[in-house]
């Protein structure tokens, strides 16, 4: 009996071009002088050093990889005049321990975040005597101060801290601004303390999919008489149809966010009636699937 050309499979072959350029690692400096004055006085600011480029009024990253670990580099800098020498902690600066958090996180309204500090100072508990600046974790918060006695009041210098992604682009929102650094100046001397607030800064990060061309594949279709096993599970009246394989090509490029991938099924009358479209498969996948739509 001559078998009818009912059933009809594709094979959606994705390939997506990925950008997996690392990211260059800026590392953390810190700067501390000494610069006698007899009056109490702070001047006290932050500036983003690295990571995103300001366009308008917002610092954004395009992203140019969908690599972790992306780092946005902030500097806290102070000029403070005073007279005589310091206790310990009579400098602290206080900054945020987080400020980035990924998509789900936003969406749920969660406490958690998806980022990682990194202090220019030691913590607390890996200070040794020499050492001028130490922090300490508060809560939400990282206290910076100084840890070492004796250091002269006046002090002029900078420090800094990134802000590193722990995951992937994809698991962050497209231009979703970050929660806002900024820093806390308390400083104490000669009996009276002055307290400073510096502005409030935001990153976000600028992530694309770029979709090429979608063909079909020159040798498309391929005939198979019979029902394929590595296809996955047969279907009903199989000994009785062709089984037509399309390949469907697709280049996707600059790849930093997810994306939905769709392609509509429309059998063409040439094949005759009762043609349908049993599944499709992505490329790297061993299965066919029932459903038309795939999110990557």
């Amino acid at each position: 009996m001559k078998k009818s050309c009912r059933d009809i499979t594709k094979l959606f072959s994705l390939l997506m071009v990925l950008a997996v350029v690392l990211s260059s690692y800026s590392p953390l400096y810190s700067d501390i002088n000494t610069n006698a004055s007899a009056e109490t006085n702070a001047v006290f600011d932050i500036s983003l050093v690295s990571g995103a480029e300001k366009k308008g009024d917002k610092y954004i990253w395009t992203a140019d990889n969908n690599q972790a670990g992306h780092r946005f580099k902030f500097r806290i800098t102070y000029t403070l005049s005073g007279e005589g020498q310091l206790d310990q902690g009579d400098i602290q600066i206080t900054v945020p321990k987080h400020i980035i958090k990924d998509r789900a996180q936003l969406a749920s309204g969660s406490s958690e975040y998806s980022d990682v500090f990194d202090l220019s100072v030691p913590h607390e508990s890996e200070a040794v005597d020499r050492t001028d600046f130490a922090y300490r974790e508060d809560g939400d918060n990282l206290v910076i101060y100084n840890y070492k006695s004796g250091m002269e009041a006046a002090q002029k210098g900078y420090i800094e801290i990134a802000y590193e992604t722990a995951e992937d682009t994809f698991a962050y929102e497209d231009m979703a601004e970050s929660d806002a650094f900024s820093a806390s100046l308390s400083y104490t001397n000669a009996g009276s303390t002055i307290t400073k607030d510096s502005r409030r800064l935001t990153v976000a990060m600028d992530t694309t999919a770029e979709a090429g061309g979608t063909k079909v594949a020159d040798n498309s279709p391929v005939i198979y008489k019979t029902w394929n096993s590595e296809w996955g599970e047969e279907p009903s009246g199989a000994d009785d149809n062709y089984y037509l394989l399309w390949a469907v090509i697709s280049d996707i490029n600059n790849v930093s966010q997810p994306y939905n991938f769709t392609l509509n099924s429309n059998v063409s009358s040439t094949f005759g009636e009762g043609v349908t479209v049993v599944g499709y498969k992505m490329a790297g996948s061993t299965e066919f699937f029932r459903q038309m739509l795939s999110k990557i």
